[in-house]
């Protein structure tokens, strides 16, 4: 289940962040009505998702328990997606999510988002969209670390957007050309009663990146959980053959706080800069056949100020895909 952007599932996409990209579910209810007249189809889904994948059913090959969650989750979604008008399509949605710890770095809370979503063609060759969400509730995380908060109840008032907008060239080797842009807010230690870190909901997953998924998992305690996070940059996709697609790009990456709350390993970041880095990324695609096809993925992050050094991180991903 993926609601929002093709490509960027932003808060509804994974159920599972627990086990990687091994499964990708919710175990869940949804139920769609569309109204031809209002050329609008609303939205009811209501998550139960356990932390331990054998209180459903027992898992095949194996006995012990493996996580899937840090917590328990429950949650309903009301989401709304107006098509009348291809200039602005319209998705406008309410997220509840309650959690109830069972992991150390579990956490308990209950949270309110509503959000929307604009995007649309603008003439022949452009394309955009804006997303944004307001987040507000309670969360008790004992994993922040600074300031030490374990027992409290926190008050969260957190922001979160994401933005693109394509130039298409229209010609005969699909070129395009995106900005692309994404807010998250992070959470100040200097208002103990308050948390402003915004919250993925079920949106854990590497996104964008591994790299930087599996680096917020350090610094936030949960698996892919991103947060506190400004990122901005160019991406540009073009085919130079029929059966071959490239995608190349880099941004930037800022962190609104300096000092991340939620990480056990503070000695990793320096406290004293905004900047993340350099992220570039490229994806090579492949048709060999009908049946066949390869992939290859490229990224590298070369670290600045916001950490205590200043690495360059790498990852590569080869794929070799066999249909029948």
């Amino acid at each position: 289940m993926k609601l929002g952007e093709t490509g960027n599932a932003w808060l509804i996409t994974e159920g599972t962040p627990g086990d990687g990209s091994w499964t990708a579910y919710f175990d869940a209810a949804r139920a769609a009505v569309k109204s031809e007249r209002l050329k609008t189809t609303f939205d009811v889904v209501v998550i139960d998702q356990d932390s331990d994948p054998n209180d459903r059913l027992p898992t095949l090959g194996r006995s012990e328990a493996y996580p899937v969650t840090e917590q328990d989750e429950f949650g309903v979604i009301f989401y709304a997606a107006n098509r009348s008008q291809a200039a602005a399509r319209v998705d406008a949605f309410v997220i509840y999510k309650e959690n109830r710890r069972v992991l150390a770095n579990g956490n308990d809370s209950e949270l309110t988002t509503p959000g929307i979503r604009v995007w649309g063609d603008a003439g022949k060759h452009w394309q955009y969209s804006a997303e944004a969400a307001w987040q507000f509730g309670e969360k008790r995380d004992p994993t922040v670390k600074n300031p030490v908060l374990a027992a409290m109840r926190r008050d969260v008032r957190a922001w979160g957007g994401n933005a693109r907008v394509t130039w298409l060239a229209r010609d005969a080797r699909e070129s395009r050309v995106s900005l692309i842009a994404e807010y998250l807010s992070g959470d100040d230690p200097a208002t103990a009663g308050r948390d402003e870190m915004f919250d993925l909901l079920w949106g854990r997953c590497p996104r964008f990146s591994d790299i930087v998924a599996t680096a917020f998992s350090t610094e936030n305690a949960c698996t892919y959980q991103a947060a506190n996070l400004i990122r901005v940059g160019p991406e540009w996709s073009f085919a130079p053959t029929k059966t071959t697609g490239l995608t190349v790009g880099w941004q930037k990456l800022f962190a609104p706080e300096m000092t991340p709350t939620r990480t056990a390993k503070l000695a990793m970041f320096s406290r004293e800069g905004h900047e993340r880095g350099d992220f570039f990324r490229a994806t090579w695609r492949q048709r060999f056949s009908k049946s066949l096809s390869g992939l290859v993925t490229a990224e590298a992050l070369k670290q600045e100020d916001f950490y205590a050094r200043r690495d360059t991180l790498t990852f590569l991903r080869v794929e070799l895909a066999v249909t029948f």
